[in-house]
């Protein structure tokens, strides 16, 4: 996932929590809370669809709170990388609380333009700070054992290696021998 993915994916799950939470809100105030308890117990469909609807929202409404802890977490801490101050105020601003770049340039007494640029060095910082912060799983090259058996080490696209694996097996077949032979022993 790209930084820019990954902002936007935060920024969506804000606006769907905050969405949620006011859902919520409209949904409660329909149904006062002694209202709902008298006429929930006399077996009322409506009520009780109402308040099935109402756990389920808090339900959603706590996993997208954890989901965006999870996500400011990360970016608190690839913020807290950064060595200029003034970059780490613009970042902290701008990707963790969500400010526009216009609001940041009122706030930082910038103009737009010079906003504008700390925003491309901050983007940057971010950048190499979150890879510090959890850096993408190295892929592992993989072992192929070759006919005569020597270990022959490479590192294979998905295509090649599905069709490289699909070759050995025909190979195989075509030669009677088992495809796992400490599966399959010869007694």
């Amino acid at each position: 996932m790209t930084f820019d993915e990954y902002i936007n994916r935060y920024s969506l799950i804000r606006y769907m929590l905050e969405r949620d939470s006011r859902n919520l809100r409209i949904l409660e105030g329909r149904v006062p809370g002694a209202f709902a308890e008298a006429f929930s117990t006399a077996g009322s469909p409506i009520l009780q669809g109402l308040t099935r609807e109402n756990e389920k929202l808090k339900a959603s409404i706590e996993r997208k709170k954890r989901l965006c802890r999870r996500y400011a977490l990360r970016l608190s801490k690839a913020v807290a990388q950064i060595s200029d101050l003034d970059l780490q105020w613009y970042a902290r601003y701008r990707y963790v609380f969500g400010l526009t770049r216009e609001e940041l340039a009122e706030a930082s007494f910038y103009s737009l333009r010079s906003s504008y640029r700390v925003g491309v060095a901050a983007k940057k910082e971010m950048i190499r700070a979150m890879r510090a912060v959890s850096p993408r799983p190295r892929r592992i090259p993989s072992a192929r054992f070759s006919v005569k058996g020597t270990l022959r080490i490479k590192d294979y696209s998905v295509a090649a290696r599905s069709s490289r694996i699909a070759a050995v097996f025909a190979r195989h077949r075509k030669a009677g021998e088992p495809l796992h032979p400490w599966r399959n022993p010869v007694c």
